[in-house]
């Protein structure tokens, strides 16, 4: 049980550790307006239905989605890539919009362009696929809802307020079962104690009846009778 407990809360340390690392990566790319990127892979919200289907695949409007930054090299057919579109009408503040579609085949003879199709799109894209971010490594439901919320520039505060909040609380529940430990030892320490206990006083009794019969024998030797009978034994 000691183990286990050890164990639990190292992986809950880990998971601790694993969730703030990716919310202040999103956080801080967010800000500087750049692809959040954490041990080559990035993490994107989905903006558009393109690739919803009604498979239990389906990447829907809200989700985050992880892309594993590669090169065209690693991409096959099939493959959900992520990429900058060439088309002049995808753009998003003036920059060209990043696309998350399927490869359906290639667009030159050194396959480092691609030709694209959304799963719920009819035909495929009109321009082959431009600069190559990656490919889709996974993607998550309950990430992309957290992921949407703090994006908007008004929860940024109530994000780091969070993040303080979560570190303060594990700190502060360590401790409590830190000191909850030393304050109730198990029954393996106890019994452990107990024999220790037994043994010292053993050892003690052991010690004080040998200083008792040694002080006895003492006695009798230094007794006036004994002393006189041995003078007149002598002076006979």
């Amino acid at each position: 049980m000691k183990v286990a407990g050890k164990i639990l809360s190292i992986l809950s340390y880990i998971l601790l550790a694993v969730v703030l690392v990716i919310f202040v990566t999103v956080l801080v790319a967010r800000i500087r307006n750049e692809i959040p990127t954490l041990f080559g892979y990035s993490f994107h919200l989905v903006v558009s239905p393109s690739m919803e289907t009604e498979n239990e695949d389906s990447i829907e409007i809200g989700d985050m989605v992880i892309v594993k930054h590669c090169d065209s090299k690693d991409i096959a057919m099939h493959d959900i890539i992520l990429f900058v579109s060439q088309d002049p009408s995808q753009t998003v503040d003036g920059k060209p919009m990043k696309i998350l579609h399927r490869v359906v085949g290639y667009a030159n003879e050194e396959h480092t362009s691609f030709i694209t199709k959304g799963d719920n799109n009819s035909r495929n894209d009109d321009y082959p696929s431009g600069e190559l971010i990656g490919k889709m490594a996974g993607k998550s439901r309950a990430f992309g809802a957290v992921m949407l919320f703090f994006m908007k520039g008004t929860n940024i505060i109530f994000l780091l307020l969070i993040i303080v909040l979560v570190v303060f609380m594990a700190v502060l529940i360590a401790k409590l079962v830190t000191s909850f430990k030393k304050a109730k030892p198990n029954d393996e320490e106890q019994v452990m104690r107990q024999e220790i206990m037994e043994k010292i006083k053993k050892e003690q009794e052991e010690s004080n009846n040998d200083k008792v019969i040694q002080a006895n024998q003492g006695d009798a030797n230094t007794n006036p009778d004994n002393q006189n009978d041995k003078s007149g034994q002598d002076n006979q």
